[in-house]
């Protein structure tokens, strides 16, 4: 028999406390922000190396140090899992109704301004671009005008995609102006957010495409279009699907059928 590792719980009534067991899969060099456990925890299989603020890096295998209910923020700099498998137990203590792993609040801030920033953004860049083509900017040819009216802008359609029949292209550029009508308004107002952004992703991905055939690489990159279509692709992954949560007649009737 032999001791891996001993060490004073930490002064804590467990009153109301509950365990959860996780099995957490981290590839080789995993690296997490700061962040916060309300808890305390052991690893049970792997090796990480991480570093508590006010104390110097430390290197653990098999178990880590116990933290307290108020730990300081900790970053988790590497993590490594044993050969047997991949991955390894983490056993957390918490509060029943705290979450295991809390970031610093000032992250969540930032991240929620940046989230508003890029839905603004996007439609404002939308809506800029309809404005042009009915001429609110000032006529073709002005300064920052691209098309200046709707003649000009199925103009352009056209010329983006020399592959399909001239009948069609009013029909494209109607389209195309709906879409992002109906995209910037939703960016606008914050609805279905998730499956807004990942939508106006891949519109935005479309007009760099067409660009890059028709003008070049260039062109897209330099009117930022491809930088655009990243961005709503990000705001799509930070932001949390929209949930509807099904209608208690249904569970009724489904438990109904049950019995």
């Amino acid at each position: 028999m032999k001791t891996i590792y001993k060490r004073d719980l930490p002064p804590v009534s467990l009153d109301g406390w509950q365990v959860t067991v996780l099995r957490l899969i981290f590839p080789t060099g995993f690296g997490s922000p700061k962040h916060v456990h309300p808890g305390f925890g052991y690893v049970l299989e792997a090796e990480l190396r991480f570093h508590i603020e006010g104390e110097p890096q430390t290197l653990c295998r098999l178990t880590m140090p116990s933290m307290k209910r108020r730990a300081p923020s900790i970053c988790l700099l590497a993590a490594r899992a044993p050969p047997s498998q991949p991955g390894f137990w983490l056993w957390l203590s918490a509060k029943k109704g705290k979450e295991l792993t809390e970031l610093p609040m000032i992250n969540e801030r930032v991240l929620q301004t940046a989230k508003v920033f890029l839905r603004l953004s996007l439609s404002a860049a939308f809506l800029s671009a309809i404005g042009d083509r009915f001429g609110l900017w000032g006529r073709y040819g002005g300064k920052n005008v691209s098309w200046g009216d709707w003649a000009h802008f199925l103009q352009f359609v056209a010329y983006l995609n020399p592959f399909m029949p001239k009948a069609l292209i009013p029909t494209i550029g109607v389209v195309e102006t709906v879409l992002e009508f109906t995209l910037a308004l939703a960016l606008l107002g914050g609805f279905y957010q998730r499956i807004v952004a990942w939508a106006s992703a891949a519109l935005l991905t479309s007009f760099a495409l067409t660009m890059s055939m028709a003008l070049g690489l260039l062109a897209p990159m330099g009117y930022g279009v491809f930088t655009a279509a990243a961005a709503a692709l990000l705001l799509g992954a930070v932001t949390r699907a929209h949930v509807v949560p099904a209608p208690a007649a249904a569970g009724s009737a489904v438990d109904s059928a049950r019995a």
